[in-house]
């Protein structure tokens, strides 16, 4: 059995990045191309088809390398996480100037000018990547066109620590498998994004996190340490509480961690970051 993961590194038997070569079985190797995400959000899939179940999101303005494009889908591998999936072509564009700020709201609204009564003309969310020509007091000029609240903005070189609080932010989003933005987030996801904003990088899913993040943790519990379970993630508030994203209520809530242990098997580890 190959060593490597096939969700983190981009090989087929028909087709394989080039720098695979010697590692991976595959019939062809190609260099990558390097592209950028232009719409708010777009499914990461399983396969080049609409009805193919979703592995992952990308978000506006996220880098990702293309090996294949298509009849209408590219497939390649994100560059923030390094997840290999496929995703519509009209969703990336030829690379451009690299971002200066992140969404760091849970999600935010494009004003067609400086002012909350201006046409809406995009809704973004969290860990979108933007350029910003002009930071008012209060409006974020972007490059792209329309404002933002400057207040739900971060530079890409500043973070949130608290990534409890930042877990908090997503409370009422609506669960969606393989989702990790404002707008739909699967548990893995929202662990994941809180961690980046934090500036932790996390991997994306749960078996992996629960295989590489931080350290194990044996003994008592405190606020933000993560519990995994097989295919799922809460992050604890305190020894007793946890928020995360579940499929039972379909969104992120709070809840008492004996009720979420209830739902789910045997603790696979308790991992602390920091």
């Amino acid at each position: 059995m190959n060593p490597l993961d096939p969700r983190l590194h981009p090989y087929r038997d028909d087709l394989a990045a080039e720098h695979l070569q010697g590692q991976v079985p595959s019939a062809k190797f190609v260099p990558g191309v390097a592209h950028q995400v232009v719409i708010p959000h777009a499914a990461l899939t399983e396969g080049p088809r609409p009805t193919a179940r979703a592995v992952s999101q990308l978000l506006l303005g996220e880098p990702f390398t293309v090996y294949e494009s298509e009849a209408g889908w590219a497939w390649g591998q994100c560059g923030i996480d390094g997840y290999v999936g496929y995703v519509r072509a009209d969703a990336l564009g030829a690379k451009f100037a690299d971002p200066t700020h992140v969404v760091s709201a849970a999600h935010t609204l494009v004003f067609a000018e400086s002012h909350f009564k201006s046409p809406v003309i995009e809704e973004l969310s969290a860990l979108s990547r933007v350029r910003v020509t002009d930071m008012g007091p209060r409006y974020a000029e972007l490059e792209s066109g329309g404002f933002v609240d400057a207040s739900h903005l971060i530079a890409v070189d500043e973070f949130l620590p608290d990534f409890v609080e930042t877990a908090l932010r997503f409370v009422e989003t609506p669960y969606r498998w393989g989702g990790r933005s404002g707008f739909g987030i699967d548990c893995s996801g929202l662990v994941q994004g809180a961690l980046a904003l934090a500036g932790v990088p996390a991997l994306r899913d749960t078996d992996m996190q629960a295989a590489s993040l931080g350290e194990e943790v044996a003994g008592s519990l405190r606020r933000g340490d993560l519990v995994y379970w097989p295919g799922h993630v809460a992050m604890l508030l305190d020894e007793k509480t946890v928020v995360h994203s579940a499929s039972t209520p379909l969104k992120v809530c709070v809840e008492p961690l004996d009720v979420v242990q209830l739902r789910n098997r045997a603790v696979v580890c308790h991992r602390r970051v920091g």
